[in-house]
Order: structure tokens, then C-alpha cells, then sequence
């Protein structure tokens, strides 16, 4: 992995890693989910989008913008919307819920994957 980040150029390499940290935070969950299930443990990962937050404001001019504009709910979301799934989650009610990412981003993968899709066919 390391060799192959070298032939990526350096306006690449940040994305390179999010994306790589990403896939480990969901490979972990499954993991984490396997080897504890039986000890009753659940374990979820959550991946937030854009958030109306002091940090998530500073990228709202380096893409983060333009992933709002490309979502289903074209806004930013309301920290406290993140926190009710992670306390949904945290709860007893999704007793079978384990080894998933949960995405709470507004639709904004849903919105590009579609968007990606209408253009294939143009």
C-alpha cells in the first residue's frame, strides 16, 4: 500500500488516506463484530457527511459545499441528528444491529451515485 501511495501525486495523497482510514474503520467494525457477537457485544461504525459544526464549516469551501449541493437533503445536518443514531445505536431497541457503517450524510452518496449514473446513460 505504501509503494503504491508513492505513484499517487501529492494532491491525491490526502484523499488516498481518508479513503484507506475509511475502509479500516469498516473492516474493523466486521471484525470487531465477529470475534465479539457471541459475548454479546454489537459493534457499528457511523460515518457522518457534512455537519453544521465549527470544523465541518472550514471545509464548506473545499468540497464539502459541493457535496451538500449533490446530497437528497440539500443541507448541512444538525450535530444533534448524527447524535440520535449513535444513541439509537447505543440502545437496546436495534438489539441485531452489528458488524455495519452506519452513513448518516444526508443522501449525499445516494445523490452521487445517481447523479454518476444519469450521465453514463447520456
Amino acid at each position: 500500500m505504501v509503494n503504491r501511495a508513492r505513484f499517487v501525486g501529492p494532491r491525491l495523497k490526502p484523499g488516498l488516506a481518508y479513503a484507506i482510514s475509511k475502509n479500516f474503520v469498516h473492516w474493523y467494525s466486521r471484525y470487531l463484530a465477529a470475534r465479539f457477537g457471541e459475548r454479546g457485544a454489537r459493534v457499528v461504525s457511523v460515518s457522518p457527511g457534512s455537519f453544521d459544526t465549527a470544523m465541518g464549516r472550514l471545509e464548506e469551501n473545499h468540497g464539502a459545499g459541493d457535496l451538500v449541493k449533490s446530497a437528497a437533503i440539500k443541507r448541512f445536518g444538525k450535530p444533534e441528528e448524527v447524535a440520535a443514531v449513535i444513541a439509537f445505536c447505543a440502545s437496546e431497541a436495534p438489539g441485531y444491529l452489528t458488524g455495519v457503517d452506519i452513513l448518516v450524510d444526508g443522501g449525499t452518496k445516494a445523490g452521487q451515485e445517481f447523479a454518476r449514473a444519469q450521465k453514463k446513460q447520456l
